[in-house]
């Protein structure tokens, strides 16, 4: 059984093939008429389908109507042939001709362009549907965080003996290394840093990284460090 659309656009090819013989206009004059192309004219006259989207083309109303008036014809009739109620009422059924009324028509498309599209169209009303008829995702339930605050005494040497060169090395240290943690230097070389976290394990891999990073930006600048751990309200070091 063949498509609603198909059925309409057949009829609607036997209504130019009649009115051409009858008008006895030749479709380079409706073409010219209906500012449309001839190689459309001859598509839908021809009932040959699109070469994109394989099936019969079936005008949308506002061309059926310039199709009507170039033949001189009442656009009931053409309107009746396309299958489009004769006064006007036409609703929408999908989202292709929804946008044949709208988007199309507003921009001004010619039937060739529209055919290109709506293979998109179709396209995209189909994972529409898909989308609507798909489970909604499951939320993973988040793990709550926690925060622990822990004392860092770090304690940087130059190699050298040069005390500028601890200086710099401290103020990168700070800067890149500790300021994400919440730094707040309690004394020289005592620091006051909070971590967040879900698991121990977390807090465990989050600071023996920063001793890492620590240790290397040190030694990239000449010194050596010694580092002590300890949580602030705790009996934990590490």
């Amino acid at each position: 059984m063949k498509p609603e659309k198909e059925k309409y656009a057949e009829r609607f090819a036997d209504y130019m093939i009649e009115a051409l013989e009858r008008t006895g206009k030749r479709k380079a004059d409706i073409a010219r008429l209906a500012a449309l192309s001839r190689t459309t004219i001859s598509q839908i006259v021809g009932k040959k389908p699109n070469s994109t989207t394989g099936k019969l083309i079936l005008p949308e109303r506002e061309t059926v109507d310039r199709i009507a008036n170039a033949f001189g014809d009442p656009v009931a009739k053409a309107r009746r042939a396309a299958g489009y109620d004769p006064a006007g009422n036409h609703h929408a059924d999908t989202v292709e001709e929804a946008l044949d009324e709208s988007f199309f028509d507003y921009k001004g498309l010619s039937e060739d362009d529209k055919a290109k599209l709506r293979p998109i169209l179709e396209m995209l009303d189909r994972e529409i549907a898909r989308l609507r008829n798909s489970p909604a995702p499951q939320k993973l339930a988040r793990a709550a965080m926690n925060t622990t605050t822990v004392l860092l005494q770090l304690q940087i040497k130059n190699d050298e003996g040069f005390t500028s060169a601890e200086n710099r090395a401290r103020t990168a240290v700070e800067k890149v290394h500790l300021k994400q943690f919440r730094m707040n230097k309690v004394k020289g070389d005592e620091y006051e840093l909070t971590f967040s976290h879900q698991e121990e394990v977390d807090l465990d891999e989050q600071i023996y990284t920063l001793l890492r990073e620590i240790k290397i930006e040190v030694k990239r600048r000449k010194c050596s460090m010694l580092a002590n751990v300890r949580e602030k309200d705790g009996d934990r070091y590490w």
